[in-house]
């Protein structure tokens, strides 16, 4: 995102000032916050990218789906 004038000229945004512990707790909540949330992301799409049926099989036994592929056939993705 870029910060631009009135006449649509690219502008520095001034730097963010933290006036009091609220607003620095606040701030800095949000930066870890968001620390966790890249990683969590980066850590999923490993996850489904490495995604091997026959280890996954287990966890879908007590929920309401129906495998209609071979289970036993290789996996390559689609």
């Amino acid at each position: 995102m870029v910060a631009k004038d009135d006449n649509g000229v690219p502008v520095k945004v001034p730097e963010l000032e933290l006036s009091n512990p609220h607003e620095m707790r606040h701030f800095v909540t949000t930066i870890k916050r968001n620390k966790v949330k890249r990683e969590a992301q980066a850590r999923i799409q490993k996850e489904h990218d490495d995604f091997i049926p026959k280890e996954d099989f287990v966890l879908l036994d007590k929920q309401r789906c129906t495998i209609t592929f071979d289970k036993d056939a290789s996996y390559t993705q689609e």
